[in-house]
C-alpha cells in the first residue's frame, strides 16, 4: 500500500524524484531481469490490450511522438485469433 502523496511513482522519503540511476540500482540489487524499462514495456503492451488509444499511452508513457508507442504494439498471437475471430 502506497502512502505517499507524491505524484512520482517513484519517489524519496520527502516525496521528491529519484534519480533513474538511483532507480536502477535498486532494482539491480533485487533483480538482474526486471528492469525500469521492462516495466514500462509492460505497462505500454497491458495498456494498449487494455484498450487505451496509442495516443492516450503516448501521453502516459511521456511519448513526444506516437510513433515510439507504436514499438510497444506486439499483439500476441491469442489476441490476433480473437479479433479474427470476432469478424
Amino acid at each position: 500500500m502506497r502512502e505517499s502523496d507524491s505524484p512520482y511513482l517513484f519517489a524519496n522519503s520527502n516525496g521528491k524524484v529519484i534519480h533513474r540511476s538511483t532507480v536502477n540500482k535498486i532494482f539491480n540489487k533485487y533483480s538482474d531481469k526486471i528492469t525500469p524499462h521492462v516495466l514500462r514495456h509492460y505497462f505500454c503492451t497491458i495498456a494498449l490490450e487494455g484498450g487505451l488509444s496509442v495516443h492516450e499511452v503516448a501521453y502516459l508513457a511521456g511519448h513526444s511522438n506516437v510513433h515510439t508507442t507504436l514499438i510497444y504494439l506486439n499483439p500476441s498471437r491469442e489476441a490476433i485469433k480473437y479479433k479474427m475471430n470476432q469478424l
